[in-house]
């Protein structure tokens, strides 16, 4: 890309667990039974994504297909609240099950506090392989979101602030 080109910044979070056994797919209500294979885990989040612009909620146009078909296959959460109205307090809950002032990653200069288990580190300790690939800079590894996973690739949201921060002449329509 050059220098003159605009950038759209979108915030993004996968955590990809698997289990070390074969791939079982369970769809929403079902429950396997104790001589099921452990269920694969896909945790996807999207910051400042609208609900009501997302076809497995009800959306009328076919702006997300892929994530629809993703969602048809797994277990959708339609009533899920966030503990925080911004990201990094906000992941912080989801990875500790903790409230932001239990936690303590509740500001820029604050890390997830190192005496709570995240799920990553749970699920390691019951042999899943655990891999984050992350996207925004208040969840990386200095903030201490990469605990308990094998692989924890937070190196694009560093390439997206120095990106930001570079010089460009905007463009004229």
């Amino acid at each position: 890309m050059n220098r003159h080109q605009k950038y759209l910044v979108i915030s993004i979070f996968t955590v990809v667990i698997g289990s070390l056994s074969s791939p079982h797919t369970i769809g929403a209500g079902i429950k396997p039974d104790k001589k099921s294979q452990p269920l694969n885990i896909v945790l996807i989040t999207i910051s400042s994504l609208r609900a009501d612009h997302v076809g497995c909620l009800g959306y009328h146009r076919d702006t997300t297909a892929a994530f629809d078909s993703f969602a048809k296959e797994g277990i959708l959460f339609t009533q899920a609240f966030a503990t925080s109205g911004w990201m990094m307090p906000a992941h912080g809950s989801i990875f500790t099950s903790l409230y932001p002032n239990s936690h303590g990653a509740t500001h820029i200069d604050k890390k997830l506090g190192p005496q709570h288990k995240t799920l990553a580190e749970i699920l390691k300790a019951n042999r899943y392989v655990t891999v984050g690939l992350c996207f925004n800079p208040r969840l990386a590894s200095d903030q201490e979101f990469d605990r308990g996973f094998d692989l924890y690739d937070d190196y694009s949201a560093n390439i997206m602030l120095q990106s930001m921060a570079l010089e460009y002449e905007p463009i004229d329509n």
